[in-house]
């Protein structure tokens, strides 16, 4: 039979790395430019003078679809054993393999990647009120949230002759991205508090995309050895990723972000003083028009799709090809030309951070995605409270995180000199895990003004002054 193409596309994508929300690179008062991508207005609260990160960078994995069974990525990462389907006919069970099993959905699943890479980054004070920074990122992101839960494989694998079902929108859009941003901050003292304002101008350049999204529900017929469509809306789009993976500037746009922090003039030398901070991240867009395609497919008439239809099929040109003459009898109805536009995730970021004492702080970090454009990246929706220890060399930080309203994980971040590494989802690593279906790590090499002297990179019992 038919297995719809889309869900084969999401299979693809849903066995990539993404990185999450990285506390220990941004709720620090030692972020540096690590943090300038969650807060454009960070450095400019922090109490550096000139930070340097030479290389950072990040790695995520979490899924609805897929998991495996009894083990922990300390365990993957020392083992030999191949890697088996747990309910593959003919499976013996044996302690010899590792055993993955699709997730057997009752409700939408959610899904969604986003990794990055950085280059060296920098930023600094040109004097008491302005600041300068830039920095250089390479990006992966994959969204399909609300995924309507017939689409798991349990599911298809069950679907009978004749029957028919009605599948819920779906949107599922995906880009590989590189970003090019200046950051620009302005500060100033009133009264006991004091203000910052900062934005990143960003150039983007599209490497590779893919975009489907189907705004009306889908009714699907399994026939014996075809699929019957009554009618269909389905729009999508692609780079040729999958001919000729690359990263060529098949697309370019621009992005910016702006936020604001205010904090108590006094915050980093006395107690009982407290930080609030929020900010707009992730407006904007990259325009493909290069080794891409974009379709639209608009029926009224039933139509049936042969199970053969894609079996000759070797890439996605030629599986748009199929489709659209299997639904309108012209391979070429559907093609719209070579360009369509991807947005990026813009969320919502708001962190309130208490000093609790000498060397002790608590955050609560929230972050809500806003979608505005079907072709959109979703951010992960995310809530964070933590507590750190932290002085101008070392820092140890311990995040409780709601992931998507509705998974709880734990994390850790350290902080010595230069090098910072943490997780945000620390148990996976070394706890066997009955159904692992995620983990994240990430780290960031930094030099700044904390240090310039081998007397001050020791000196750890003095709490920071204040720039102001």
């Amino acid at each position: 039979m038919l297995r719809l193409r889309i869900y084969i596309l999401i299979q693809s994508f849903l066995v990539a790395a993404y990185a999450q929300n990285q506390q220990g690179l941004q709720v620090s008062n030692y972020s540096g430019t690590t943090g300038l991508g969650y807060n454009p207005s960070s450095f400019q609260a922090s109490p550096l003078k000139w930070d340097f990160t030479i290389l950072s960078g990040g790695v995520f994995v979490e899924t609805d679809y897929i998991f495996i069974k009894n083990t922990s990525i300390n365990e993957l990462f020392n083992t030999d054993k191949a890697f088996v389907n747990f309910n593959e006919e003919g499976t013996n069970r044996s302690s010899d393999f590792i055993y993955y099993q699709f997730r057997d959905a009752k409700v939408w699943m959610n899904n969604s990647i986003s990794a990055f890479a950085g280059t060296p980054a920098f930023a600094t004070r040109i004097n008491k009120h302005f600041s300068i920074g830039f920095y250089a990122k390479m990006r992966q992101a994959f969204s399909a949230n609300h995924l309507d839960h017939q689409l798991s494989e349990p599911s298809i694998a069950a679907w009978m002759v004749n029957e028919t079902r009605d599948i819920k929108p779906t949107r599922l859009t995906a880009m590989l991205w590189s970003e090019y941003a200046l950051n620009l901050a302005y500060g100033y003292v009133k009264g006991d508090k004091v203000f910052s304002y900062g934005i990143n101008a960003k150039f983007l350049i599209g490497n590779q995309a893919l975009f489907v999204n189907s705004p009306n529900t889908l009714d699907l017929t399994k026939l014996s050895d075809d699929m019957e469509v009554p009618s269909a809306e389905l729009q999508y789009g692609f780079t040729y990723f999958d001919e000729d993976f690359n990263l060529n500037n098949n697309g370019q746009g621009l992005g910016i972000d702006f936020g604001f922090t205010i904090q108590d003039k006094k915050y980093f030398e006395e107690t009982g003083t407290w930080k609030v901070a929020a900010a707009i991240a992730d407006l904007g867009f990259v325009s493909f028009k290069n080794n891409s395609e974009q379709h639209r497919v608009s029926t009224n008439q039933v139509s049936t799709i042969p199970n053969a239809t894609f079996e000759q099929a070797n890439s996605l040109r030629e599986f748009s090809r199929e489709l659209s003459n299997a639904l309108t009898g012209d391979p070429n109805t559907t093609f719209q030309g070579s360009r369509f536009t991807i947005f990026t995730p813009a969320a919502l970021n708001v962190s309130v951070d208490y000093h609790l004492s000498k060397f002790l702080f608590t955050n609560l970090n929230i972050s809500r995605r806003f979608v505005l454009h079907p072709q959109q990246l979703q951010k992960e929706n995310i809530a964070v409270s933590s507590i750190r220890y932290e002085t101008r060399f070392f820092e140890v930080g311990l995040p409780i995180t709601l992931y998507n309203d509705r998974d709880l994980r734990a994390g850790a971040w350290i902080r010595l000199g230069p090098l910072v590494v943490g997780s945000d989802n620390l148990a996976p690593w070394f706890i066997k895990q009955d159904q692992l279906s995620g983990a994240d790590v990430y780290f960031a090499l930094r030099i700044n003004n904390w240090n310039s002297s081998l007397k001050n990179m020791f000196k750890n019992d003095q709490v920071e002054n204040c720039y102001w």
